[in-house]
């Protein structure tokens, strides 16, 4: 309904402007001088083309509006059961001070009151809506409100700690991490766990839906930018009530940065094509990574290119 309008109304503000432009040449066929009747025609003229441009700078921003933004989780049994654990959900809706507030949450169908309502901030709103209309996929740490230099810090600690240290000016790019994780040194699987779901629903019926689960990371499978944009969102604005609540904390985003620095150095990628480029090696040896020195192998490789 609201794309249709929109192409209603600059399908009639084109034919507007057309039809000031076919009146001022009937106008001046007639014998008209172009000082006495053309000055009007041409003043319409303008406010037509600058209704258009109007339109065409505030139809984007409409179909850019929040409709609503829903959290969900659901926990798994370990082992699983029949029965499963709820399905929790939380709605925030627009507020008559363009906030979204959540006044309640549902444990699969029943619906709940929170003791306080919460509310997600219309300023982050109006981020989101830059970072999706500018298809932003390149992050500086302070765009997610994080501290270089405690990522710099944090980054020597064993479990972050990168192969070739980190560079001067730090930048999360997603899609280098989309396809590095594909090759992780290591995958991971565990029952139980989370299964998170994050939809923003706009006004023009498009709908953004990021899904996390608890095996993601260690499979290779995580969505980074989705965690950054529900971040931005829902970070403590999450009521305690609801499972995995702290999923979106500055903490887990600290990890997901020095996580990141480790994943796109790519070493998966790389010893894979060293294996190919030595065929001879055994399955034993290559399941054990004998011979395999990552950063010799890097140094050698830059000489040949």
């Amino acid at each position: 309904m609201f794309l249709q309008w929109c192409r209603d109304v600059l399908v009639l503000s084109f034919i507007f402007v057309q039809r000031l432009v076919s009146w001022d040449r009937t106008r001046l066929r007639k014998g008209t001088t172009a000082e006495t009747q053309t000055l009007p025609a041409s003043l319409l003229m303008k406010y037509g083309l600058l209704i258009i441009l109007t339109l065409l700078t505030i139809v984007p921003s409409f179909g850019q509006d929040i409709n609503k933004i829903v959290f969900s989780s659901q926990g798994s049994d370990e082992p699983p059961t029949k029965q499963g654990k709820p399905l929790l959900t939380v709605e925030y809706l627009k507020d008559d001070s363009g906030n979204y507030t959540a006044t309640h949450y549902y444990e699969n169908k029943r619906k709940r009151k929170l003791g306080t309502p919460i509310t997600i901030e219309k300023e982050r709103i109006e981020i989101i809506k830059e970072w999706r209309t500018n298809n932003l996929k390149q992050f500086k740490p302070s765009d997610l409100g994080l501290n270089a230099e405690l990522i710099k810090k944090r980054a020597q600690e064993k479990d972050f700690k990168t192969t070739f240290g980190l560079p001067d000016n730090l930048l999360l790019q997603t899609d280098s991490f989309s396809l590095c994780q594909r090759w992780k040194m290591t995958k991971s699987h565990s029952t139980g766990g989370h299964q998170l779901e994050v939809t923003i629903d706009f006004v023009n019926g498009e709908t953004d839906k990021f899904e996390f689960g608890s095996n993601d990371l260690g499979m290779g499978l995580f969505n980074l930018r989705g965690y950054f944009f529900s971040y931005n969102l829902l970070s403590d604005r999450i009521p305690n009530q609801v499972y995995q609540y702290g999923f979106f904390t500055q903490d887990n985003l600290t990890d997901l940065a020095l996580t990141y620095f480790k994943t796109v150095e790519c070493e998966g990628y790389y010893y894979n094509e060293f294996t190919d480029k030595n065929p001879k090696r055994t399955p034993q040896e290559n399941r054990m990574m004998t011979g395999w020195d990552f950063v010799e192998y890097m140094k050698q490789r830059g000489k040949k290119e």
